[in-house]
C-alpha cells in the first residue's frame, strides 16, 4: 500500500487540474473513512469509442489483434446504443516490473462524463478496483509481471511471424489458442485449494488386465528408465501441449505460448468476480451516502452501469449479476456483523421474535467486509456468507433451471425448464458456476501423453468433488457438439495424433470419444456404468 498514492488524471498528454483535484480529495475520503488500501493510480480521460477498445482487450491496450477483439468491441458498443449499460470505466492492475524498470502504477480508463456526480462515482468505484488489487490473494496470485512489456513484445513478434508464414497461419494457431485456453488448471496456483484432494480414481480405471500386463513387460525391459508423461495427473492440458507436442512448429509454440500468457490472468478474473465487482459498487454506494449526492442520481447511475439499482425479477442462475449480488451480500454482512448476528449465540437462536430484535451493536460490519477482501475468492464468498436468511430476504428471485438458450423466434419457455427455487439448490448451482470457472474439469493421467504406448493423448474428465454441490455425474455431461469441434479442430491439429476423451453420458454410463484422424469422433463404452 502507498499511504500518499500519487494521483494524476490525464487528458491526453495534458493533466486535467479539476478531475486530479476531485481524485486525489475522494482518494484522501476514501483511505480514511473506508481503510482501503491504494496504489498509485494514473486515470485516463477517453471517449466511449476509445473505451470500447481497450475493453476489448481487457485493458492491454497494446494486446496482440484477433478477431474476438472486434466482437467485444461491438458488444460493449450495442450495450450502450440500445441503453442495456454505460461502460465508464476500464482499470488494470499495477505491475512489478523488471528490477531495473521498477513499478508502475494502476492505469483506469475512464469515460469522459459530463454530469459532475458520475465523474465522483466513476472515481470511487476505480478505488474500489484498485484496493482488490493490492490486498486480495487471488488478484496478487495473478498480478502481472510487467503485462504492458511483454504485450508490446508479443504484439510486435505476432506481426513478425504474420509477415514470415502469412496472417493465415497466425489466426488459426490463434482461433486453436481460444479453444484450448478452457483447458488449464486454475488450483494448482493457489496456496489453499477449495477441495481436498482425493485419490485418483480413474487412473486404476483406466488400465485393464492386458494394459497392467504390459506396463509390467515394460518396468521388467526398460528398468524404469522412460519416465511416465506426464508424472502424474495434470490438468493444465494447454500447457502440457505446448510444452510437449512434436507436432507444432516452433512458431506455432512460440503463438501458442504468448497466447496462454496473455490469456491467463484474464481468465483468472472469473475467479473474483462477484467480490470484485461487488466491493467496488459498495464503495459507490457508501461514497454517495457520505458525500451527500442525491440518492435519485446514484441508483439511475448504478442502473444504467451495472443494472443493480433494484432487485430484478426471476433470474436464472446463468444470469445472477455479480455487482448486484455482490453489493448485497456485503450489506447483509455489514448488517450481521454490526449486529454480532454470527456465531454459536446466533446459530443456536431459534425464537423468530428474538431473531428480529437481535442486536449487540457490536459494529464490525465494516472490518469485516476488508477482510473479505483480503481473504476470500467468489467461491468462499458464496459458501461462507450465501446463507439461507439472505436467500429469504434478498435473494429469493434467484432460480436454478435447465435448458438450452432460445433460437430466434423461440421463447424462453419454450426452451428453459425450472429445476429448482430452494435455497440449498441456488446456492450449490451458485457454487458450481464459480468452481473452475464453471468449466469442467479435464485432466491428462499419468503417462496420458504417451496412452498405450502409441503417443495418444488421453484425456479424462473429472467428477470427483461436485457430489460435495449435490451435483451428480449424469449432470455434468459435456456439450458433445462443441466438444467434438475441441477435438477435431483444436486438440488433433496440435497434438498430431489420435486424441481420447473419458466422460459419461446421461444416464451415467462411461464412455470414450476418439477422434484418429481429427475428421470424426466415434464413441465406444468404457468400464461398467
Amino acid at each position: 500500500m502507498v499511504q500518499n498514492p500519487t494521483i494524476n488524471v490525464m487528458r491526453g498528454i495534458l493533466v486535467d487540474d479539476e478531475w486530479t483535484k476531485m481524485a486525489r480529495d475522494i482518494a484522501s475520503f476514501c483511505i480514511e473513512k473506508y481503510k482501503l488500501e491504494l496504489p498509485d493510480i494514473n486515470f485516463h480521460i477517453i471517449g466511449a469509442e476509445d473505451l470500447y477498445s481497450i475493453s476489448a482487450t481487457g485493458g492491454w491496450n497494446v494486446s496482440p489483434q484477433h478477431w474476438s477483439l472486434g466482437e467485444q468491441y461491438w458488444i460493449s458498443k450495442q450495450q450502450h446504443e440500445l441503453g442495456l449499460g454505460q461502460l465508464y470505466e476500464i482499470v488494470v492492475p499495477s505491475e512489478d516490473t523488471k528490477k531495473d524498470l521498477g513499478y508502475h502504477p494502476v492505469d483506469a480508463y475512464v469515460y469522459d462524463a459530463s454530469q459532475d456526480y458520475a465523474k465522483r462515482l466513476v472515481i470511487a468505484h476505480v478505488y474500489g478496483h484498485a484496493h482488490m488489487f493490492e490486498v486480495n490473494p487471488i488478484e496478487r496470485k495473478f498480478r502481472p509481471d510487467y503485462p504492458q512489456g511483454y504485450l508490446a513484445y508479443a504484439k510486435k513478434r505476432l506481426e513478425e511471424l504474420e509477415q514470415q508464414v502469412g496472417e493465415d497461419g497466425v489466426e488459426r494457431i490463434m482461433d486453436i489458442s481460444e479453444s484450448l485456453f478452457t483447458l488449464v488448471d486454475w488450483y494448482h496456483m493457489e496456496e489453499v485449494k477449495p477441495y481436498e484432494e482425493e485419490e485418483n480414481v480413474w487412473e486404476k480405471m483406466l488400465e485393464t488386465p492386458a494394459e497392467k500386463s504390459r506396463e509390467l513387460k515394460k518396468e521388467l525391459t526398460e528398468r524404469g528408465d522412460k519416465k511416465p508423461l506426464p508424472e502424474k495427473r495434470d490438468y493444465d492440458v494447454f500447457k502440457f501441449i505446448i510444452n510437449n507436442s512434436t507436432k507444432v512448429t516452433e512458431w506455432e509454440r512460440e503463438i501458442m505460448e504468448i497466447m496462454y500468457n496473455i490469456k491467463k490472468r484474464s481468465y483468472a478474473g472469473g475467479l473474483i468476480n462477484i467480490v470484485h465487482e461487488g466491493f467496488s459498487a459498495l464503495i459507490n454506494l457508501r461514497y454517495a451516502l457520505d458525500a451527500n449526492i442525491p440518492i435519485g442520481e446514484v441508483f439511475d447511475w448504478l442502473k444504467m452501469t451495472y443494472g443493480i439499482a433494484s432487485q430484478p425479477k426471476e433470474v436464472r442462475m446463468i444470469g445472477a449479476n455479480p455487482y448486484w449480488l455482490g453489493m448485497n451480500l456485503f450489506l447483509d454482512v455489514i448488517d450481521r456483523w454490526d449486529k454480532g448476528m454470527y456465531g454459536l449465540d446466533w446459530e443456536n437462536l431459534t425464537d423468530v421474535e428474538a431473531r428480529k430484535e437481535f442486536d449487540k451493536k457490536i459494529n464490525k460490519g465494516w472490518e469485516k467486509v476488508i477482510e473479505i477482501t483480503k481473504v476470500d475468492d467468489d467461491y468462499s464468498f458464496i459458501d461462507n456468507y450465501f446463507t439461507e436468511d439472505f436467500f429469504k430476504h434478498k435473494a429469493s428471485h434467484l432460480l436454478v433451471y435447465q435448458g438450452d438458450k432460445p433460437d430466434e423466434g423461440e421463447k424462453e419457455e419454450d426452451t428453459y425448464m425450472i429445476v429448482s427455487k430452494m435455497y440449498k439448490d441456488v446456492k450449490n448451482a451458485l457454487l458450481f458456476n464459480k468452481f473452475n470457472n464453471g468449466l469442467p474439469r479435464i485432466f491428462i493421467p499419468k503417462n496420458g501423453g504417451d496412452y498405450d504406448g502409441l503417443g495418444h493423448l488421453m484425456l479424462v474428465q473429472d467428477f470427483s468433488r461436485y457430489d460435495k454441490l449435490d451435483i451428480l455425474q449424469e449432470e455434468l455431461t459435456l456439450d458433445l457438439k462443441d466438444t467434438y469441434k475441441t477435438m477435431m479442430d483444436a486438440l488433433y491439429p496440435v497434438w498430431g495424433k489420435p486424441v481420447h476423451l473419458i466422460t459419461t453420458t446421461n444416464e451415467g454410463q462411461k464412455i470414450m470419444l476418439s477422434t484418429l484422424d481429427g475428421i470424426k469422433v466415434k464413441i465406444t463404452p468404457f468400464g461398467s456404468k
